[in-house]
């Protein structure tokens, strides 16, 4: 009986929160349909909804936010488009991490955006970086509200993949288990590099400075002299994302290295663990390549990260299929 009434319990809170968020998308539908009490030529920017949901609105004037002035016509709306795209993702997100109980303090982002503000994230190519967090929000068009919230979405869906992998591998002896039997296919697919870039583009070099096989070259001698593989990156390589780490590329896939097939055939995958190669060419300027064997926490580290962008590719696909969405007029096409 007691286990009949609690279930009753739950029933009922869930009705009712159903009830409320199919009234809210009631509403903002009539809103959207110009049902309500103020037309919808006449609606305050704020109240102006673009889309609504699994109950939730989307303000156009969110949309506007973090935009540079003076925009108009197609590219106005194509920025407000994205920026709704992302909106929406937010929504589902924080209602699924609301869902799994799954809370993120604000202290939690706050050290976040703390971190990012002495390290900003990376810029899209190696020779490039960011030097505030302000010009990378600028950049993505982010409001500091908005990536907050990102931040807390991203935070909360990695502790839920977390969970199901612990899950999947509850205790030691499963790991090592899982390690022995995928090892020999992970050395054949991973290799750990390490490199020392120097940049093919001019205008990345102060003036004055040798041509790009030149510095190569000598960075080589100064390797075989017995210096710091380490200690020459932090002080040549023009890969600001890897210097930090001493030219860690961190785990690199064999088939889709950015260095291209040639090279990851010619010399990578000849390189011997413990050794580093002769300066190499590649699209992007030249490269002095460190490479190490995969250890077992190495070849673990592979397999949580494979089964958590699986899990959290699965969860993202499930929450896009069944999201409810309600679009206004001129977004009808947006989609999470």
């Amino acid at each position: 009986m007691e286990r009949h009434a609690m279930r009753n319990v739950i029933v009922h809170r869930e009705s009712l929160l159903m009830f409320k968020n199919t009234l809210s998308a009631a509403l903002a539908l009539g809103l959207l349909c110009g049902a309500a009490a103020v037309p919808a030529g006449e609606a305050p920017a704020e109240r102006k909804i673009a889309a609504v949901v699994n109950g939730d609105a989307i303000y156009e004037s969110e949309l506007a936010e973090g935009l540079p002035p003076k925009l108009f016509g197609s590219t106005l709306k194509g920025l407000k488009t994205m920026k709704l795209e992302r909106a929406m993702t937010r929504v589902m997100v924080r209602h699924f991490l609301t869902q799994q109980q799954i809370k993120v303090a604000d202290s939690v982002v706050d050290e976040q955006i703390a971190e990012l503000r002495k390290n900003p994230p990376p810029a899209p190519c190696t020779c490039c970086v960011y030097t505030s967090l302000e010009d990378y929000l600028t950049g993505g068009l982010y409001t500091l509200a908005e990536y907050r919230e990102i931040l807390r979405n991203d935070t909360g869906m990695n502790q839920y993949v977390e969970q199901m992998w612990l899950k999947s591998c509850p205790d030691e002896a499963a790991r090592v288990k899982l390690v022995a039997g995928q090892r020999a296919g992970l050395e054949a697919q991973y290799l750990k590099l390490w490199h020392i870039f120097f940049s093919g583009a001019a205008s990345n070099a102060p003036p004055g400075t040798p041509p790009t096989a030149q510095r190569a070259e000598a960075a080589w001698q100064r390797l075989q002299k017995g210096e710091a593989f380490a200690d020459l990156a932090k002080e040549l390589s023009d890969d600001k994302a890897s210097i930090p780490e001493g030219g860690s590329l961190g785990i690199v896939d064999r088939e889709s290295s950015p260095f291209g097939a040639a090279t990851m055939a010619a010399t990578l995958a000849a390189l011997k663990p413990g050794t580093y190669s002769k300066p190499v060419e590649t699209l992007w300027g030249y490269h002095i390549f460190r490479r190490e064997a995969l250890t077992d926490a190495d070849i673990l580290k592979i397999l949580k990260d494979r089964f958590m962008e699986d899990k959290g590719n699965e969860t993202m696909k499930t929450l896009r299929e069944t999201a409810k969405v309600q679009c206004a007029a001129g977004y009808e096409s947006v989609r999470p």
